[in-house]
């Protein structure tokens, strides 16, 4: 690990950025004094046409950041509001990015371990052992880098206060079954292949498709459902069922 917590590299027309902290992967200070650096870089570079984010070991995509230093912040009210506005605004930025970034989620995937792939274009999880989830409730706190509203468009308002206020997490498939995740990966999710075929197709016709989107980031809605909400909605056929979404989740104990 180096000492900022974070490795990057250009493979192609695509760049990988891996949280390099193992096994946890926390999202130091410095390590997003480096991000917020490095999102500016992207964004002005033509040559990168897709960013893949992962995380260095195989036990943890990230368990959020690092609370110590948070804690030791908590005398400084001006610091801390530093330091949350500073997450809020590189997630705002990767969100807006006319370029697709993708996370691999594997293992815990838990407060900004989950609100950093969030502001993400593709998510791919894990089949089996990621826990993904915003339980900031166990450590009497929520989401504060933007999770909770995104959160809400990605898997609707109902479902998102359910997993905030319950502290839920979530397996990949039960992630894909809500919609939360793009999808679901035996083995490792590497986003590679992913990346590499959004990387050298039309990089025109993927940067416009975002762009296209953005108003709806801005209404406060992923710039995903922008364009599904300008198309008319398709016919339905007589006799043909009508799709009611995906099921809901088993009811769990609280």
């Amino acid at each position: 690990m180096n000492e900022t917590g974070l490795e990057y590299e250009q493979r192609g027309p695509v760049a990988v950025i891996t949280i390099d902290d193992a096994p946890y992967n926390r999202m130091s200070l410095a390590f997003m004094d480096s991000l917020e650096s490095l999102v500016a870089t992207i964004s002005g570079d033509r040559t990168i046409r897709a960013v893949v984010i992962t995380a260095a070991g195989d036990q943890n995509f990230s368990v959020g950041m690092n609370l110590n230093e948070l804690i030791s912040s908590l005398g400084d009210s001006a610091r801390v509001d530093a330091i949350l506005d500073q997450r809020l605004r590189v997630l705002g930025e990767i969100e807006n990015m006319a370029k697709p970034w993708i996370a691999t989620l594997f293992g815990n995937c838990l407060g900004g371990g989950l609100e950093l792939p969030l502001a993400c274009h593709f998510r791919l999880a894990a089949e089996e052992g990621a826990r993904i989830g915003l339980p900031e409730l166990h450590l009497g706190s929520v989401p504060a880098w933007g999770g909770s509203a995104r959160l809400a468009r990605r898997i609707g308002r109902d479902r998102a206060v359910d997993l905030i206020l319950r502290a839920k997490t979530l397996s990949g498939p039960e992630a894909l079954q809500l919609g939360l995740v793009t999808e679901v990966c035996e083995g490792d999710p590497l986003g590679g292949p992913v990346a590499m075929r959004l990387g050298v197709g039309g990089s025109w016709s993927i940067v416009e498709r975002i762009r296209s989107g953005r108003w709806g980031a801005v209404r406060g809605e992923s710039w995903g459902r922008a364009s599904d909400k300008a198309r008319p909605p398709a016919p339905v056929r007589p006799g043909s069922p009508r799709r009611r979404g995906p099921a809901p989740l088993a009811r769990r104990p609280l």
